[in-house]
C-alpha cells in the first residue's frame, strides 16, 4: 500500500497548485479529524479518565449508528468533525486524506467517512487504493464503505471489482448490485430490487400494526463481523442502516418505493431513520410527511401507520412522474411538459 500511496501523492500534488488559504482550511479540517479519532489523554485520575473515555467512545457510536432518541444531535447522516471541510476542499483534500489513511490508526467510522471523501472526488486514480479496503482483513463496514466509494468514483472498472466481490464475499450481494446499478447498468435494477424486497419483507408490519422491536446485537462497533444472516435470525442495525442508505442513494424510483415500505419496519428507530433519508432525497418532503405538522404527534404517526400511508399515497399517485434530478441531488416530480 505504501508504494501505491507514494505514486498517488506525487501525481495528485503535481496536478494542483493550492492557494495558502485553501491549504489552511484543509489543515484545520484534518486536525479536527485527528482530534476526533484519538481517545483523550490520561490524566492520572482513574475516575476522570474512565468518564472522558466513555464520552469519547459514545461520540463514536453516535456517528456510526442511528439511535434517534438517545442521539438526537448526532447520527449517521451528519459529518464527523472535519469531514465537511475536507469535502468542501474537493480534490485538494485527497493527498491529506490518503496520508491519514496510510499513517494513522483510527476508528472504523473515521475510515468509512474518509473513504467516502475519496469516492466523492471522482478521481479514477484512486480506484486501486480504495479497492484495498475490500480485503477480507478489513472490518465489514469498512468494506461496505469501500464499495460505496468505488461506485461514487464513477469509473466503469468499478463494476468488475464489484462483481469480483460476489466470488470473495467481501460485501453483501445487494451492495454489489447497487454498485453496478449506480455505475449505469440499469439491467441489474430488477435483481437489486428483488433482493432488497427479500431482505426487508420479514421485518415489515401492516400499516396499523405496532410490531415488536427487533433484537439487536450489543456490540455496535463498526469493526463487528458481518451478521447479515446470524444464527439468531436477525440482521444487525448497522447492516440494515447500510441497506436503507443505499436505497436512498440508488437513484432508482423503485428503490425509493422500497425505502417508503421501510416505514413499516418493526423497529421504531429505523422508521425514524427512513424518514430522515426520505427528507434528504425527496424534494418537497415536508409537504408529504407528518413531521412538519406541529398539530400531529409524529412518533404516533409512525406507530399507527399514518406516516407510511401518506408517503405510500404520494408514491402511488406520482411514481410515473418521479425522477432523479442530478442537479438537485434529489427525487422530484417532473412537470407534465417534461414527461
Amino acid at each position: 500500500m505504501r508504494r501505491l500511496l507514494c505514486v498517488l501523492l506525487v501525481s495528485l500534488l503535481q496536478s494542483c497548485s493550492t492557494p495558502a488559504a485553501e491549504s489552511s482550511r484543509v489543515r484545520r479540517a484534518i486536525e479536527d479529524v485527528i482530534s476526533f479519532s484519538e481517545p483523550p489523554l490520561p490524566t492520572g485520575d482513574e475516575v476522570r479518565d474512565a468518564f472522558e473515555y466513555t464520552i469519547w467512545a459514545q461520540s463514536l457510536q453516535g456517528y456510526s449508528s442511528y439511535v434517534v432518541h438517545e442521539h438526537r444531535a448526532i447520527n449517521i447522516l451528519q459529518p464527523i468533525p472535519g469531514e465537511q471541510g475536507l469535502r468542501l476542499a474537493g480534490k485538494e483534500a485527497v493527498p491529506v486524506v490518503l496520508n491519514f489513511l496510510d499513517t494513522r490508526k483510527r476508528p472504523d467510522v473515521v475510515t468509512c467517512r474518509l473513504l467516502g471523501i475519496l469516492g466523492a472526488s471522482r478521481d479514477s486514480q484512486l480506484l486501486p487504493f480504495i479497492s484495498q479496503f475490500l480485503e477480507p482483513s478489513q472490518p465489514f463496514q469498512v468494506r461496505r464503505a469501500a464499495i460505496r466509494a468505488i461506485a461514487e468514483l464513477g469509473d466503469s472498472r468499478g463494476g468488475d471489482i464489484a462483481l469480483n466481490c460476489l466470488r470473495t464475499g467481501a460485501v453483501p450481494t445487494q451492495d454489489v448490485l447497487w454498485t453496478v446499478l449506480r455505475l449505469g447498468d440499469v439491467d441489474v435494477e430488477d435483481s437489486y430490487v428483488q433482493i432488497m424486497e427479500l431482505l426487508l419483507k420479514p421485518a415489515l408490519t401492516l400499516p396499523a400494526e405496532v410490531g415488536p422491536r427487533i433484537t439487536r446485537p450489543k456490540d455496535h462497533d463498526l469493526g463487528a463481523a458481518d451478521d447479515q444472516s446470524s444464527e439468531r435470525g436477525f440482521r444487525s442495525e448497522d447492516t440494515i442502516i447500510g441497506d436503507l442508505i443505499n436505497l436512498a442513494d440508488s437513484r432508482s424510483v423503485r428503490g425509493l418505493g422500497l425505502l417508503i415500505e421501510s416505514l413499516r419496519h418493526k423497529d421504531h428507530e429505523l422508521q425514524h431513520f427512513a424518514v430522515a433519508l426520505l427528507n434528504r432525497v425527496v424534494q418537497g418532503a415536508d409537504d408529504i410527511s407528518c413531521q412538519g405538522n406541529v398539530a400531529k404527534d409524529f412518533c404516533k404517526s409512525l406507530l399507527d401507520g399514518t406516516e407510511y400511508l401518506l408517503w405510500k399515497s404520494w408514491y402511488d399517485k406520482n411514481s410515473a412522474a418521479i425522477a432523479w434530478s442530478a442537479a438537485a441531488g434529489r427525487f422530484s416530480i417532473r412537470s407534465s411538459g417534461n414527461r
